[in-house]
């Protein structure tokens, strides 16, 4: 059945796993032309496979929201309706988190996905029509410890979306953001895995870790360090989930 709305081409980012891939999925279902974008080329055939096998079509392609150049070929898909899911979390005491990996996760999670919004609202302010949904967080609406460097960047997306909001009501673009809690994708997981072993470098898809050159990590780790793994370990507990795995993909929840 086709879709009720006159928006009908969909943007996803962020759309190998987690709610970005079902979001896709389900939208493709009920009739919407979906473009799902993936961070890496080895992801591409992987998400195109799964699509088959749920029995959908999806205009799969690489789109890195940090690479001018992945922005600028959304351009030409004439979007009218974009979902920003693309995400990473970095998690750790925000006195052990290095820079890079702050600079990181602003890049991912806030400075990217607003160019490639800019380009994308232009358009729909021309057409006169559009939809923008920024996938955001709990955590943009309030702070835990050991996720403050993730809850700011998705703070600054709050800010970005209300003040967006207003400025494009005028030209018939809808502005929103979503907030979901923890969910059993493996996201939240993650994030307490990425400050162990240092700098974060991405790599085939996931977010892999080393050690900075210039900063290596201390062999004794700081009392929040220290205080992260035990609230680490109690949360996987009582989650039942776990958290041994060292691979953190970009957000796709």
């Amino acid at each position: 059945m086709a879709p009720s709305t006159e928006l009908r081409n969909v943007l996803i980012t962020g759309a190998a796993t987690g709610f970005g891939r079902e979001v896709a999925f389900r939208l493709a279902e009920k009739g919407f032309t979906v473009y799902a974008t993936v961070e890496v080329y080895g992801q591409v055939q992987t998400l195109k496979r799964q699509a088959a096998e749920r029995g959908v079509s999806l205009h799969v392609s690489k789109l890195d929201v940090t690479v001018e150049g992945d922005r600028r070929k959304a351009l030409d898909w004439d979007i009218e309706i974009l979902v920003n899911n693309a995400g990473v979390g970095e998690g750790g005491a925000t006195v052990d988190i290095l820079e890079w990996n702050v600079r990181h996760q602003f890049d991912v999670n806030v400075t990217g996905p607003l160019m490639l919004t800019q380009g994308i609202a232009k358009q729909m302010a021309r057409r006169g029509r559009g939809r923008i949904i920024w996938v955001s967080s709990r955590e943009g609406l309030n702070v835990n410890p050991f996720t403050g460097i993730y809850s700011a960047s998705k703070h600054a997306v709050e800010a970005i979306a209300e003040s967006m909001k207003d400025e494009l009501q005028e030209f018939g673009v809808e502005v929103a953001t979503m907030n979901p809690g923890p969910f059993l994708t493996g996201f939240n997981d993650r994030i307490f895995q990425t400050w162990e072993g240092g700098r974060t470098t991405r790599s085939s898809g996931c977010t892999t870790t080393r050690s900075s050159p210039s900063r290596v990590r201390s062999s004794t780790p700081s009392p929040s360090t220290r205080r992260s793994r035990r609230w680490r370990r109690a949360r996987s507990t009582r989650t039942g989930t776990s958290s041994r795995r060292r691979c953190s993909r970009r957000r796709s929840s």
